[in-house]
């Protein structure tokens, strides 16, 4: 479109200096024939003292006193009143060198330019109106074309972003008949299968090796607790076995995340009910406070509003779990945690000696705020994945040197 308006506009006006050089060059024309016609019949017969009479007799052509001793012929343009018209009007004029009787005149001859000036605006207004039509059918034609033509591809495109690998149907991208899409539909069906199929293996192995590790856990754990209830073993022994026992005990935590992670993947968790987020947090907050004061924290609660919600009552127990773990894990000694309770919201916020956290990793799995915490990493991947199933938004920011973590329903 930009080309073709583009050569229309330099067309246009090519066509008009164009058409304006060759209606000069017929005013030209015609204004020799003019002096032709006159050497040829009016000159042999003209006298000096008929000068006046001939020149009142033809409007046009004039007959002038050479007193600027022109050797050839000039044209030039002139304009002229017209009285009728009242307006000046614009002439094409000819003066030529003629000789009456021996003594030298000037024979000038003028034609109006503007009929011809009249055709040549004339022609290019309708140059103009045919580009415009021209320009406004390549348009519509092209855009209906250019909507049949990609509808395949934009099809294609809304299938692929609602895809969710974790999902189990599959998205039926269209059959079309041009190559390229066809090709292209062919690949991206492809590349689905294969990646669902590796998501479903990776999913399996993590489900089936969690469930595998329980039993071994449980005996090594149970083992540990054997060996230290013996009277035998040295207090460094005992130190030495409980270190291992915090371990296993860690291990088996994160086993559990894991499995949790996969069954989340699954969307094994599946049955919804109503409740209120205030009574699941309310109903925490004893065992949490315990373990705050433990550390010189403490804990502020504020319901303003009954928060409903339609939830699996599992997983909406895990979210808030999480969050209590992670303001209290990962707070200043003799801190303070705040929980804000909305209508539409359930608000999280601990102070913290450091600077913000990394948003970009902070939901990925095994992402710890240093390398010294003794958690998993896998908390705040479980609580956005719940939000993700779930249909809710949790967010993190920094304000004032302290966490806010927010969960909106």
């Amino acid at each position: 479109m930009v080309f073709s308006i583009t050569m229309l506009i330099i067309a246009g006006i090519a066509f008009y200096f164009f058409g304006t050089l060759l209606y000069v060059n017929n005013a030209d024309r015609e204004l020799l024939i003019l002096k032709k016609e006159f050497v040829s019949l009016s000159l042999p017969a003209l006298k000096p003292d008929k000068i006046a009479a001939w020149n009142e007799f033809n409007r046009d052509l004039k007959i002038r006193d050479n007193d600027k001793q022109l050797a050839g012929d000039i044209f030039f343009y002139h304009s002229y009143y017209n009285c009728l018209s009242e307006t000046y009007e614009r002439y094409r004029v000819l003066h030529s060198p003629v000789s009456i009787q021996g003594k030298n005149y000037i024979f000038s001859a003028k034609i109006n330019l503007i009929k011809d000036e009249a055709l040549i605006i004339g022609i290019v207004r309708l140059f103009a109106i045919i580009g415009f039509l021209l320009l406004t059918g390549l348009f519509l034609i092209t855009r209906f074309l250019s909507i049949r033509l990609w509808k395949p591809f934009y099809t294609t495109l809304q299938q692929m972003e609602r895809f969710e690998i974790d999902k189990v149907i599959k998205p039926e991208l269209p059959n079309v008949d041009i190559e390229e899409f066809e090709r292209l539909n062919a690949a991206i069906s492809r590349l689905m299968d294969k990646n669902t199929s590796i998501y479903a293996s990776q999913s399996e192995f993590i489900e089936n090796a969690s469930h595998e590790l329980q039993t071994p856990l449980a005996i090594f754990k149970g083992m540990l607790q054997t060996l230290q209830q013996r009277d035998d073993i040295t207090k460094g022994q005992f130190e030495i076995l409980e270190n291992i026992n915090v371990a296993a005990c860690r291990l088996g935590k994160i086993n559990k995340n894991l499995l949790l992670l996969s069954r989340l993947e699954s969307r094994q968790f599946d049955i919804t009910q109503g409740m209120t987020v205030n009574a699941v947090v309310e109903h925490q907050l004893p065992f949490f406070t315990e373990q705050a004061q433990a550390r010189n924290l403490v804990i502020r609660y504020t319901s303003q509003a009954v928060l409903y919600v339609s939830a699996n009552g599992v997983l909406l127990e895990i979210v808030i779990n999480n969050l209590f773990n992670n303001a209290i894990r990962h707070n200043n000694r003799e801190g303070e945690i705040n929980i804000v309770v909305k209508e539409d919201s359930l608000c999280f916020s601990n102070s913290s000696g450091s600077g913000p956290l990394d948003e970009v990793r902070l939901f990925n799995r095994f992402t710890k705020a240093s390398t010294s915490s003794q958690g998993s990493g896998l908390g705040l991947a479980i609580i956005s994945r719940i939000a993700t199933l779930n249909g809710w938004r949790f967010s993190y920011r920094f304000e004032e040197k302290q966490h806010f973590f927010r969960v909106d329903f």
